[in-house]
């Protein structure tokens, strides 16, 4: 057999990885419209084209599908009970409050009433303030949109960083969907090479 015949489909696979090297290019570059002579046309990525729209439906998608404002308001409830968060808010009013007293008053009694307030509030803060925090949540939700954060913060990326973020996160599956140009390249070429062979 003719070396021709090897080399058909060698070129073959070559070609296939080729045009999804290109074509994955395509899907981001190129950033900007660029208009093409004669045709009439321009050219700009799938992504920098549509990146206003894409912005709107990944934070619709996360809103609806993954994350809203009610779903992390058990997380805030759960996160009231700890200590990293109710210490801080302790000591912040015990000082306010005693900050407040004249400042004729003697030490030693400053020091029983610091006690006393936090004593209180250690006590009472854990009871008040779930229900405190679910309504607070609660009205924030209706305020607060994470489809609109989402968006924003996607239309707010430089396209070059929007890009290097995708690569990041698909790397692999671009890899394989190159490496299948080839395969199937080679495939084709393979068969066009028996059929010129055998026919």
């Amino acid at each position: 057999m003719p070396a021709v015949y090897f080399l058909i489909p060698i070129l073959a696979a070559v070609i296939g990885w080729l045009t999804n090297v290109i074509a994955i290019k395509l899907i981001f570059r190129p950033y900007h419209a660029v208009k093409v002579p004669l045709l009439g046309m321009s050219i700009q990525g799938v992504i920098p084209k549509r990146k206003g729209e894409i912005a709107i439906n990944v934070g619709r998608v996360v809103e609806q599908e993954l994350l809203s404002v009610q779903d992390l308001i058990p997380h805030f409830e759960n996160g009231i009970y700890n200590k990293d968060f109710i210490v801080p808010m302790v000591d912040t009013v015990k000082t306010n409050l005693l900050n407040r007293l004249p400042p004729f008053i003697p030490e030693k009694i400053l020091s029983y009433l610091g006690k006393v307030i936090e004593d209180v509030l250690y006590k009472e803060l854990p009871l008040i303030l779930p229900d405190l925090t679910k309504k607070g949540l609660k009205s924030l939700g209706g305020n607060v949109s994470i489809s609109t954060i989402i968006s924003q913060k996607i239309n707010g990326l430089e396209l070059s960083q929007l890009e290097s973020m995708i690569v990041s996160v698909t790397r692999k599956e671009l890899k394989y969907i190159e490496i299948l140009g080839a395969i199937l390249g080679f495939l084709i070429g393979l068969v066009q090479a028996l059929i010129i062979y055998f026919f």
